[in-house]
């Protein structure tokens, strides 16, 4: 099926860009970002509140003991169970870890292939906490390395639940799904609250509201699952889990229009940094006119799939008073600290720090991001480097098909406002289709399919564009000479400079093993 009719059913907003995706002679509007990512009289106003309670701590007695390793070989010394049935989520909370240089607490899910490798370093990095697994269940693997002794305890698991919050909705609630992978949810290690975030340099800078550091956030999270029916959360893989470098911590909660926080993140569990992998967010050097639409988009608190994922919404711009900025688009509890950005220019102007919206007056209200204090922060921590430029870089190879070796590759660069950029497969087999898949992130190694062939993408990105109809692009004949192009217009908007979107394509191919062949990767870098 066509990715349009698809998206339009999760993502209203993007019926019309869409559309013009999958039929090449409409003409492309200017897109929202969130399309972007997948082409590539005020009432008093009260403090913003972070996302309610997702998680709670219990008691929880375990350990593995103290293990030698007399052998030349890692040993694996002690291995435990963690189950709290019913738990939509879990992760461990060591007490005490005692790790030499190469030994490892590997803990894994009890259903899904996820796993977070602790080393001693790693736990520094994580304040002796594991990433979040979703189910009821961990297992927990003590490695010791040879000549090395290690041990671990814990008396307590944290332990997912049903969150709510306050509302700030303006008159009815428009929000609608968003997969814009620069704005992450900052979760507390105990899970007692939650906020937005926004990546905002290329150096791994997220820019959040300061009262959300009321709460002792940990982690920053990217591309969220669904939530369970009941609203529970559920938590990416752990390599979409970064932890926060808190010694770069630089916050003010001073009321109104002095509200904010800079911190850097620390790579993930396989070294992968945030900014490279996502982008990041372009700050406003000017505030707009009332009446100018903004974006808010962030983690607010939703009923069933929805609460805590990544939603977005669109309102008229009100009011600058000094540093706090006012706007009618629709927030609840869990936003605080998302980005607002100015619909014509993409640039963030706020950050979300506060509701007053009511179903008939009122506005939400958030920090300029000109605020004097900010802005020196930023300066004295962040990169104020640019996004890269514009790229298209193959990765690895195809399998070799009944015509040779297929290609995707493109002639162009996706450079801001190219409507005429497109990925093009040739060498395929001809007469047949082809269909282009998306990830918003590359394997950290190459993964094997079940017919040889090398899989490019990352799997939890893969198919949670797959689940939400976004992929595949297609089909597409592949024409007498076994070459297929598929359109994708680069929008013209500076807000999704520095992003990066990986593909890779598949064709039928009888002559291929089990009945088809991939292309190489490509990763597109837009500017």
């Amino acid at each position: 099926m066509r990715a349009s009719a698809a998206v339009s059913r999760y993502h209203p907003l993007c019926s019309d860009s869409l559309a013009a995706l999958s039929v090449p002679d409409q003409e492309t509007p200017e897109m929202l970002r969130v399309c972007a990512l997948l082409l590539f009289a005020i009432p008093a106003l009260v403090p913003a509140q972070p996302g309610g309670q997702f998680a709670a701590t219990m008691p929880w007695s375990a350990a593995s003991g103290i293990h030698s390793n007399a052998t030349d070989l890692p040993h694996l010394a002690d291995v435990q169970t963690l189950r709290v049935p019913g738990a939509p989520s879990i992760r461990v909370i060591f007490a005490a870890l005692s790790l030499g240089p190469d030994d490892a607490v590997v803990v894994s899910s009890g259903t899904l292939p996820w796993t977070h490798r602790i080393t001693a370093a790693e736990a520094r990095k994580w304040r002796n906490r594991s990433a979040w697994f979703n189910g009821d269940t961990v297992r927990v693997e003590l490695w010791v390395a040879p000549g090395s002794v290690a041990s671990w305890r814990t008396d307590r698991v944290g332990v997912g639940i049903i969150a709510g919050a306050r509302s700030s909705i303006c008159g009815t609630d428009t929000r609608v799904p968003s997969v814009d992978t620069r704005i992450t949810r900052l979760i507390t290690g105990t899970g007692l609250a939650s906020c937005s975030g926004f990546l905002m340099s290329s150096d791994d800078c997220v820019a959040t509201a300061g009262h959300c550091f009321n709460s002792a956030l940990i982690t920053a999270e990217f591309m969220v699952p669904p939530s369970l029916p009941s609203g529970a959360v559920q938590h990416p893989t752990p390599q979409f889990q970064f932890p926060m470098d808190l010694g770069t911590l630089t916050t003010l909660n001073n009321g109104t229009g002095n509200d904010w926080a800079l911190v850097k993140l620390l790579p993930n569990n396989l070294g992968q940094t945030a900014s490279a992998t996502y982008g990041f967010l372009p700050l406003a050097s000017a505030i707009p006119t009332s009446g100018a639409q903004v974006r808010l988009t962030g983690y607010g608190v939703n009923t069933g799939v929805l609460s805590q994922t990544l939603q977005t919404d669109v309102g008229p711009f009100v009011s600058a008073g000094g540093t706090f900025l006012t706007y009618r688009a629709d927030t609840t509890g869990g936003n605080s600290g998302s980005p607002v950005v100015d619909e014509l220019s993409g640039l963030v102007i706020a950050i979300h720090t506060v509701g007053g919206c009511t179903a008939t007056a009122g506005a939400n209200g958030g920090t300029s991001v000109l605020q004097a204090g900010f802005q020196s922060a930023l300066a004295a921590l962040c990169s104020t480097a640019p996004p890269p430029l514009a790229q298209v870089n193959l990765i690895g190879s195809g399998c070799i098909g009944s015509n040779g070796l297929p290609l995707l590759d493109s002639a162009q660069l996706p450079t801001i406002g190219n409507a005429s950029f497109s990925l093009d497969v040739t060498q395929a087999v001809a007469g047949s289709q082809a269909w282009l898949y998306l990830s918003l992130a590359a394997a950290a190694i190459p993964i094997t399919l079940p017919n040889g062939c090398g899989l490019y993408l990352e799997p939890a990105s893969l198919n949670n564009l797959i689940l939400l109809g976004v992929s595949p692009i297609g089909p597409v004949p592949t024409g007498a000479t076994g070459t297929a192009s598929f359109p994708l217009p680069v929008p013209n908007d500076p807000a999704i400079a520095g992003i990066s979107v990986w593909f890779q394509a598949a064709i039928a191919d009888a002559g291929g093993p089990q009945g088809f062949v991939v292309t190489n990767g490509l990763e597109t870098v837009l500017n």
